[in-house]
This record gives C-alpha cells, structure tokens and sequence, in this order.
C-alpha cells in the first residue's frame, strides 16, 4: 500500500511538472511572437514613413499654357552621356516632351529640402530623345543641377522599371533631397525606366 502512494506521488509530480513546462513553453512562445510582430510592425511603419512609394505622380504628357516665358529654371548635366540641357519654367510652351526635357508640374526646387525634383524626356533616335542613353547610368554616377548661383551634385541610387499605366510610382526615400528622372524603356516601350538620385554636396559657383 505504501509503495502504491509513493508511486501515485511520483506520477502526480510528473504531471506537475509537465503542466509547469507546458506553461512557460507557451508563456515564452507567447512573448517570442509578440516581439516578432512588434518588429514586423516597426519595420512596416519605417518603411511607411521613409518612402512614398504609393505616391502615385501623373505622367501624362501634357499641353502647358502658351505663356512666352522661355526663361530657364535651371540647367541639368549629366557627364557621363555629355548632356548640358536647359529646363524652361512650368509656363513655358517649350516646357514639353516632344520639345525638350520637360518638368513635371509636382516637382519641387532645388533648394527645397527633402524635395523632389521630376524630370521626364524621350529615349528614341529623334532629335527632342534627350534622354536616349540614360540607361548607360549605374549606381553613384555624378549629375548636376545649376541653380541660383550653386552647383547641385546629385549621385544615381536606384534605377527601376515600371509599367506604363498613366502615373508613376516614386520609390525614394523622403527625408533626402531627390532628382527623379523618367524616360521609356528602349527594350520595352510599354515600360518606364525611372532613376532616383540623391543630393550630395552643393557648390558655389
């Protein structure tokens, strides 16, 4: 009879402690998991906060206004393909793809911090195709913006394809000053090669 209690008490204790691992088994399962959605969560919000990569631009080419105000804003350079290119103000009738290197109406200047600047041309074999051999640039190629007496040096970070759908999706990180260049894809007309650029140092000239 004693050797009965004793073996029921060895098998309660067994239970015990299989229902007391069973617990913390859970408790710290429950506690690894939390841990794993609150960084989920972090990392959503970061990204979130650090990219407006849903902030959908219209790229439709349009007709501006015929306002004769040809003076330039500012004037684009790109070494690597020897491109020196005026950019005529939003009011110009010069201000379009089919004649020049145009500036989309949501683009900030280059003086805005944080901004970004959005400028759009053809990549074809015509003569208005200033952007022809943009997809020659790769990542941390030099570009150049002079504006009001400064020298902006911009560096290629990201370059990325994107249907055609009438807008474009800017991927870019919002707390860095931008230049934000778009131009068809020559293997895919149906597509958009974008190219995001970020301030590096501005010089005064």
């Amino acid at each position: 009879m004693l050797k009965i209690k004793k073996n029921i008490k060895k098998i309660l204790s067994l239970i015990l402690i299989l229902i007391g691992t069973c617990f913390s088994f859970i408790y710290v399962y429950k506690k690894y998991n939390i841990r794993i959605q609150e960084k989920n969560k972090i990392d959503v919000f970061l990204n979130n906060n650090n990219y407006d990569s849903i902030n959908k631009i219209d790229s439709h080419i349009e007709q501006v206004s015929n306002n004769i105000n040809d003076e330039y804003l500012f004037i684009l350079e790109i070494p690597k393909i020897n491109l020196k290119k005026g950019i005529y103000s939003y009011e110009s009738k010069n201000n379009n793809v089919n004649k020049n290197i145009m500036i989309l109406k949501q683009s900030d200047m280059p003086d805005v911090d944080k901004g970004n600047i959005l400028l759009a041309s053809h990549s074809g074999n015509s003569n208005v195709s200033h952007f022809k051999n943009l997809d020659n640039l790769k990542y941390n190629d030099i570009l150049y913006i002079y504006y009001k007496g400064y020298k902006y040096m911009y560096r290629v970070n990201n370059v990325y394809k994107q249907e055609k759908k009438g807008y474009i999706n800017v991927s870019r990180e919002i707390n860095k000053s931008t230049l934000t260049l778009i131009t068809c894809d020559k293997t895919n007309k149906n597509y958009q090669l974008v190219f995001i650029c970020y301030l590096d140092n501005i010089i005064a000239f």
